[in-house]
């Protein structure tokens, strides 16, 4: 007699091994990291930008574009600060600051958020 369906044994042994994936690959999912909070950043003055966060955990800097007219732009970076502390990138003097936003970490990670994103949650979301 011809049987069409998968003998108990065979299912047993597929529902073991889709449960030992399934397993596998929830152990690997890491909760959200905690990044700083309250964070904005903005202009000090012609040729400085800042990033400022109130709260908390990791690491934030500020990051803005030179422009030096009428050579080539370029970008620095701040130092990274604690929350509570503010990081300043400044541009050479004579140069003006321009898109300012600032990097964060925590945990080996990093994003960049823009500054047309104010809210947390778009920063999270960009991250």
């Amino acid at each position: 007699m011809l049987r069409l369906g998968m003998s108990n044994q065979v299912k047993r042994i597929s529902v073991v091994a889709a449960a030992v994936l399934v397993a596998t690959f929830a152990v690997g999912v890491s909760p959200a990291q905690a990044l700083p909070t309250g964070c904005f950043n903005d202009y000090n003055g012609l040729s400085t930008g800042y990033a400022y966060c109130t709260g908390g955990s990791g690491e934030y800097r500020a990051v803005t574009r030179c422009d030096n007219w009428p050579w080539f732009d370029y970008t620095r970076y701040g130092q990274w600060r604690r929350p509570g502390t503010a990081s300043n990138a400044v541009c050479d003097s004579g140069d003006q600051a321009y898109n300012v936003t600032r990097e964060a970490r925590e945990g080996g990670g990093m994003c960049s958020m823009p500054q047309t994103a104010t809210r947390e949650a778009d920063y999270v979301t960009l991250c």
